[in-house]
């Protein structure tokens, strides 16, 4: 399962009643990950990412451009409003 996916299962769990819920975890390999509104081509050098074979990836919420790598230590949370 992806890590989307995984995201998608935990807020689905938490809109059931599940919640609040937390994940915890640590890449595999490094990824840069841009908030819903960030424009990859002004956030990532997308010519070295595709160089290094690094995945340019978006998530549904908020927030500036990250990069993840192991060591990394990245925690979702989730809760029906």
């Amino acid at each position: 399962m992806s890590v989307q996916e995984l995201d998608q299962d935990l807020l689905a769990r938490a809109q059931e009643g599940q919640g609040p819920l937390v994940r915890v975890w640590e890449p595999r390999a490094p990824a840069v990950v841009l908030g819903r509104s960030n424009r990859a081509e002004r956030e990532a050098d997308l010519g070295a990412c595709a160089a290094d074979g690094v995945p340019v990836l978006r998530r549904r919420g908020g927030g500036g451009a990250v990069v993840l790598a192991p060591g990394c230590l990245v925690a979702s949370f989730a809760r029906a409003v």
